[in-house]
């Protein structure tokens, strides 16, 4: 937050804060600067000027319904219940890196394998269709980055229009995302069954030889959206105090009772079916 005296004082705050961006390896292509009215558009393109920062200027009534603007500043909403609209919409904030899950990208995917690989394209969860066109690994093989465009005519994951030839391009696979610039970061236990069979210990005659070794997983750098991190105006009155979500396709949680906006804690109370895991387990893959 920054109070001035002048709109010289403010134009001079806001280039050194662009400057400070830049040496931080802002790309100037995410950098913008909304001001309200026509001398301060003055003061600002004198500093930049000074600075010999390039700089490109927006203007007009509809600036908002620019195409460039609006999808560099595009704030999207995602339903929060998918089986229940009543319960209210939320805003996440679209961005040039995003976090996605592990298991949604494959570097040679079969062809019963609906999410991402190279040169497949799927559907961000109430975001855009974007297509992977490249990937990279660390020097153990492990995926640190997949490379994508995306189509601006799918805003809110809806179809595009159709082409030239009338058709209208289809997607099987949707995935889930989070902003990588705009997200939060939290711990996530994952409990699963406590033992490994139905009557523990009949076989041996001890139960703790049917102990579950994966019933508790913690993630410690697990992201999340940030709306997750206190309640909104349309979420339930939780009766006792809990909090409680679907992380899609993940499962059910909870907020633990430890758990704060700087640390925040997630307790997986339900698990949910995943339909590739199970085409993996009959060998589909």
């Amino acid at each position: 937050m920054f109070q001035g005296y002048s709109d010289g004082e403010e134009a001079a705050f806001v280039i050194d804060t662009v400057k400070a961006a830049m040496n931080d390896g802002v790309p100037l292509d995410e950098i913008a600067i909304l001001y309200r009215s026509n001398a301060q558009s003055r003061m600002f393109e004198h500093g930049l000027f000074n600075a010999r920062i390039p700089y490109r200027v927006y203007g007009g009534l509809r600036f908002f319904e620019r195409a460039e603007i609006k999808h560099a500043m595009a704030y999207l909403r995602l339903i929060n219940n998918p089986e229940d609209e009543s319960t209210g919409t939320r805003p996440v904030r679209f961005g040039r890196e995003l976090w996605i899950e592990r298991e949604d990208f494959l570097p040679d995917p079969p062809k019963n394998f609906y999410r991402l690989g190279p040169g497949r394209e799927v559907r961000l969860r109430c975001g855009y269709w974007v297509t992977c066109h490249d990937f990279k690994t660390d020097a153990a093989g492990r995926i640190t980055e997949v490379h994508c465009t995306y189509d601006p005519q799918t805003r809110g994951g809806d179809n595009p229009p159709p082409g030239p030839d009338g058709k209208v391009r289809k997607v099987k696979g949707t995935i889930h995302w989070v902003n990588a610039q705009d997200c939060a970061t939290a711990t996530v236990r994952l409990f699963d069954r406590l033992f490994n069979a139905e009557r523990p210990g009949k076989a041996t005659g001890s139960i703790m030889d049917d102990l579950n070794p994966e019933s508790l997983t913690v993630l410690t750098n697990a992201k999340l959206e940030k709306a997750l991190l206190s309640p909104t105006s349309d979420e339930p009155d939780w009766g006792d105090g809990i909090r409680r979500f679907q992380f899609e396709r993940l499962g059910y949680f909870c907020v633990d009772k430890a758990s704060t906006p700087e640390r925040p804690v997630f307790n997986r109370t339900v698990t949910l079916k995943d339909s590739w895991s199970k085409e993996q387990a009959k060998g589909g893959a």
